[in-house]
């Protein structure tokens, strides 16, 4: 049971949260992007901008890079333990538009792409597991709750 989320506080963070609040709430390579291009904007030193070396899609790339860099602490009730996730989710499979982790865990659309993606991560896993001995209990326990999701 999630207890409380603490963003870092990063300058990063901070205005990825202030492009959001000027966007309702989502958080878009395109917004993101535009606002970097300001030499006074504090993404703008994380992007090549020297078209020489990087063009426009290699900036987007960029921008998808921090949005996933972006850390949440989130504290947990049992067992009590805190674990640094994802900041932000995307809301769609295309992966332009980003949410606050809490809200996205909220929006239905989103909460299916994560839960697809992790459970694609727990198949991977397995896959990658299946000639280990020491890990088959804990393999086996995976696939029988796969097994449950379909």
């Amino acid at each position: 049971m999630l207890m409380k989320a603490t963003s870092s506080g990063s300058a990063v963070a901070q205005e990825f949260k202030r492009i959001m609040r000027e966007n309702g709430g989502k958080l878009s390579v395109d917004a993101a992007l535009e606002a970097a291009r300001s030499p006074a904007n504090p993404l703008h030193e994380h992007l090549e901008w020297d078209d020489s070396v990087a063009g426009e899609q290699y900036r987007r790339q960029q921008i998808l890079h921090l949005f996933r860099a972006q850390m949440v602490l989130i504290q947990c009730n049992e067992p009590t333990q805190e674990v640094f996730v994802r900041a932000f989710l995307p809301k769609s499979g295309g992966e332009s538009v980003y949410l606050e982790r809490p809200s996205a865990l909220l929006d239905k659309d989103a909460r299916a792409l994560f839960i697809d993606r992790q459970i694609g991560v727990l198949r991977a896993w397995c896959r990658e597991a299946t000639d280990t001995q020491e890990l088959a209990g804990l393999r086996g326990v995976i696939l029988a709750e796969l097994g449950r999701h379909g």
